[in-house]
């Protein structure tokens, strides 16, 4: 389903934004893959090969998914050259292992001069159930594991040479319940 950033608010403000959101943003070919819909079944297979998750467990959204930005600075403006590739990442075995590591962890993030505010947005992100991959401090196990991959894919001509960055969550319910809080801030059209 194509639209354009108006449509897709519409959409959202007076429909099922849960429904809306499956049907535009998580199931659907992304925007950037339209005209080689195969080149997404690879960006994805490669992702889960890759990070050794279910490849069920991934999705693109953002940009490069719906063809405008979601972000709040950027709201509505056109996927570009310069537009980067936002993935989400579901597997409850990788998050529970990562978030146990943060646990122990925790006291020591002071001690390695780590930005307080750093400490608080990982913290808050936790509460809502993901984690930004780029928050994460350096010693945690998955940031050697998985950025190389990230690293890898973001040079990979195929997509595009595109930033590859990612969110990783427990669960498909904590991914619809963090985009629908994120849309339903889409602020409505003045006339």
């Amino acid at each position: 389903m194509t639209m354009d950033f108006d449509g897709f608010s519409r959409l959202v403000r007076e429909g099922d934004a849960r429904h809306v959101l499956n049907s535009t943003m998580f199931f659907a070919i992304p925007s950037l893959f339209r005209s080689h819909p195969e080149l997404y079944d690879e960006f994805r297979f490669e992702l889960a090969r890759s990070l050794r998750v279910p490849e069920r467990g991934i999705a693109l959204v953002g940009s490069g998914q719906l063809g405008f930005s979601l972000n709040p600075h950027h709201l509505g403006r056109p996927v570009s050259d310069q537009s980067d590739l936002d993935v989400v990442i579901v597997s409850p075995p990788r998050f529970d292992s990562t978030w146990l590591e943060l646990n122990e962890l925790q006291s020591e993030w002071f001690l390695e001069a780590i930005d307080k505010a750093r400490i608080y947005r990982c913290r808050e992100d936790l509460f809502w159930g993901f984690i930004r991959l780029e928050e994460l401090p350096r010693r945690v196990s998955l940031v050697s594991e998985w950025f190389p991959v990230l690293d890898r894919l973001s040079i990979d001509p195929r997509f595009g040479r595109r930033k590859v960055s990612g969110r990783l969550y427990r669960t498909w319910e904590q991914v619809e319940r963090s985009c629908i809080q994120s849309v339903n801030q889409i602020p409505a059209p003045t006339r």
